[in-house]
C-alpha cells in the first residue's frame, strides 16, 4: 500500500480527532464531489485509502460502536505524534 501524501494523512486525522465525525455516518452528502470543494477537499476514496492506511500503521484504531455493526476510529498516541509534527509543517 503506497503511503498517502501529508496532506491527506493530516487532513484525515484532524477528521477522526473531531469528537463529532464519525466514519461511520460516512455516506452523508458532505463526502459527495459536489460538496467538496477547495484546497484541503479530499475525495472520499482519498479518505477511505488514507485512513485504511493510518489503521494499518497504527496511526488509528478501528472500535465498534454502539451496535455491533457500528465501527469508528479513533486516534493512537502514535497518531496524535503524527498529527502533531503534521500540524507544524502545516
Amino acid at each position: 500500500m503506497q503511503e498517502p501524501s501529508d496532506k491527506m494523512k493530516y487532513a484525515v486525522l484532524k477528521y477522526v480527532m473531531d469528537p463529532n465525525f464519525y466514519f461511520i455516518n460516512f455516506q452523508d452528502e458532505i463526502f459527495d464531489a459536489d460538496h467538496l470543494s477547495g484546497k484541503e477537499a479530499l475525495t472520499r476514496n482519498e479518505i477511505l485509502y488514507t485512513v485504511y492506511w493510518l489503521e494499518s500503521e497504527s496511526y488509528v484504531i478501528r472500535k465498534r460502536v454502539n451496535a455491533p455493526a457500528n465501527k469508528t476510529y479513533f486516534i493512537s498516541e502514535k497518531g496524535r505524534s503524527l498529527y502533531e509534527k503534521l500540524k507544524k509543517m502545516s
